[in-house]
């Protein structure tokens, strides 16, 4: 079924393995459909939570550049344990790892750093490596490469600098400083 939409257009999947039946040798369902499908963009949360280390690493060498770094932050990013609104739903944050009453994961509280280095220490590649997945690859997929997700004579100036441990220095917006550390 997966694979028929993306024969029909449709060009990927979110949350990868989130909300998905798993990966079966009988029945390769929409994870099999997205991690063989050369067209389609695999969006995955590597927080530590939502996916699992080695499942990271199986998406990472099945996709390639195919695979595209999200957050799924909610409100609670950065902010303190404790309850918080999800649209009307109520849910907790313990350790920074959201969920609803019931136990199931609710978003999450990643950011795009932590997320990079997460793919970074599962996949045993470069921080720069890893931080394409989270900007060049995914401003190729959206189709505005041409003026973001990489540095280069006429595009926009948005960029974070890092240093070398991945630790996030200063950050420009249209070519203005608004965060330095």
């Amino acid at each position: 079924m997966t694979q028929d939409g993306l024969n029909q257009g449709a060009d990927g999947v979110v949350h990868c393995y989130n909300g998905m039946n798993g990966l079966h040798h009988r029945e390769p369902g929409m994870v099999g459909a997205a991690l063989t499908n050369d067209q389609c963009q695999v969006e995955l949360i590597c927080d530590g939570h939502h996916v699992h280390p080695a499942a990271i690493k199986v998406v990472y060498r099945c996709c390639g550049e195919r695979l595209l770094l999200i957050t799924d932050a909610m409100r609670a990013t950065g902010m303190p344990d404790g309850e918080y609104s999800l649209g009307e739903m109520t849910v907790q944050m313990k350790k920074g790892v959201v969920r609803t009453e019931s136990g199931s994961l609710a978003g999450s509280t990643l950011t795009l750093e932590q997320g990079v280095k997460t793919l970074q220490q599962a996949c045993d590649i470069s921080f720069a490596q890893a931080w394409l997945h989270g900007c060049l690859y995914p401003a190729k997929a959206l189709g505005i490469a041409d003026r973001l997700g990489s540095i280069a004579p006429n595009k926009q100036a948005n960029l974070t600098l890092c240093d070398t441990a991945g630790e996030i220095q200063a950050t420009f917006v249209n070519g203005k400083r608004v965060f330095q550390r």
